[in-house]
């Protein structure tokens, strides 16, 4: 098991006598666990971040060309 090996490996720098019993394989597999779900909340705030940078650019972009083109208040005429 993947899993097994690699606590094996990150085990072998701190002891020589060292055995994987299911508790120490509980406990690495949450802590693994535990890492992703906080990197994937990471990725999901920096994508809602883009998100919302998209969405301001484009509505600036959107409030120029009504100002500009031939939506301006001027080209409609007075609205009351």
């Amino acid at each position: 098991m993947l899993a097994s090996r690699e606590l094996l490996k990150e085990k072998q720098n701190h002891s020589r006598q060292f055995s994987v019993n299911a508790r120490r394989l509980a406990e690495f597999l949450q802590s693994v666990e535990a890492e992703e779900a906080l990197l994937t909340q990471r990725l999901r705030d920096r994508e809602g971040k883009a998100t919302e940078a998209m969405r301001a650019s484009h509505i600036s972009s959107e409030e120029a060309r009504v100002g500009e083109g031939p939506l301006s208040k001027e080209w409609l005429g007075p609205t009351e």
